[in-house]
């Protein structure tokens, strides 16, 4: 799990971010506050975004919908899970590595963003 875990600062309190509900790290540290778990402007809150749920005939469920901000959870909230939250790895591999390899290799003559993907 470690090797997909994102850390992100808050500059203020959880509940001040009027976008919180598009930030990842903000989103788990309001999971935080909810079970009574001390967060502080400055805490930097470890997460990892999630695959949708399939239900138990598996067809996903509603978390298809959600935004992947919305699917972020802690990483002992995974541990604890059983087994039911996985990471996402076609959203980190999509979102987090190939936009990184893309500008890595853009200088090299004839690779694009869709040889590489």
């Amino acid at each position: 799990l470690e090797k997909y875990v994102i850390t992100k600062g808050l500059s203020k309190h959880p509940n001040d971010y009027p976008d919180g509900k598009s930030q990842p790290h903000v989103q788990v540290a309001r999971m935080m506050l909810k079970v009574n778990r001390p967060v502080n402007t400055g805490d930097h809150i470890p997460y990892i975004i999630t695959r949708p749920q399939e239900s138990g005939d598996g067809e996903q469920t509603n978390d298809k919908k959600l935004s992947p901000a919305e699917r972020a959870r802690h990483p002992e909230e995974i541990q604890r899970s059983g087994g039911k939250l996985k990471p996402d790895v076609e959203w980190y591999l999509t979102q987090q590595l190939l936009p990184t390899i893309s500008r890595l290799c853009e200088p090299i003559h004839g690779t694009s963003q869709s040889i590489i993907a």
